[in-house]
């Protein structure tokens, strides 16, 4: 992935999520120059990792970005997280941020990896730029990821999300509902969601 890819994939997702509930609850009481410094970093780790271990999809508009590991990177673990550049998440997004975000996906992420197959494939990140939302970018993008997973061996898809809108918009893109739990850590709903 070149650098310029890379920067836009960074500012599509960190603009994507600035709303999101479980970032909004990991960054409770950043400011907001703080936390958009810190969104930029968190996926831009993201899509270092997932292009070391999956592939990152640019929408052709720049408004839109994917990223995915392959399942046996799912989750990524402490060695390949910092081969990528996770370092730099506690250091810019806050120490306290970090964990909740870790505690949060420490409850969530595992009922995934138990459940899912071993030819599975978990879809990161997805998201559009705010201003480019309802054009059907999710679903271009999803396609052309679901059909190279598949074509990679990756006979499950698997997801989850913190936003109870989301979760219709990925019905229609093919996915169920498998779980849905409210993390004790954060308080915060996630949808454990899968296609075959």
């Amino acid at each position: 992935m070149d650098k310029n890819t890379h920067q836009q994939i960074q500012q599509v997702l960190g603009e994507a999520f600035l709303d999101y509930p479980l970032m909004r609850y990991a960054c409770d009481g950043q400011s907001p120059e703080k936390y958009k410094k810190s969104f930029f970093t968190l996926y831009g780790c993201c899509a270092n990792g997932c292009a070391a271990y999956g592939n990152t999809f640019l929408h052709p508009s720049g408004d839109g970005a994917l990223t995915y590991p392959s399942g046996d990177s799912f989750p990524m673990g402490l060695w390949k997280e910092l081969q990528t550049g996770f370092l730099a998440v506690p250091l810019n997004l806050g120490l306290k941020a970090t964990l909740r975000l870790i505690k949060h996906e420490e409850e969530v992420e595992p009922w995934i990896r138990k459940n899912a197959s071993k030819s599975m494939g978990y879809i990161w990140c997805i998201g559009v730029r705010p201003s480019a939302q309802g054009k059907g970018y999710s679903r271009e993008m999803m396609d052309l990821a679901v059909k190279e997973m598949k074509e990679k061996g990756m006979e499950e898809i698997w997801l989850k999300t913190e936003d109870a809108k989301n979760v219709k918009i990925y019905e229609k893109l093919g996915f169920k509902v498998e779980k849905h739990v409210v993390a004790k850590s954060s308080g915060i709903d996630a949808w454990m969601m899968k296609r075959v």
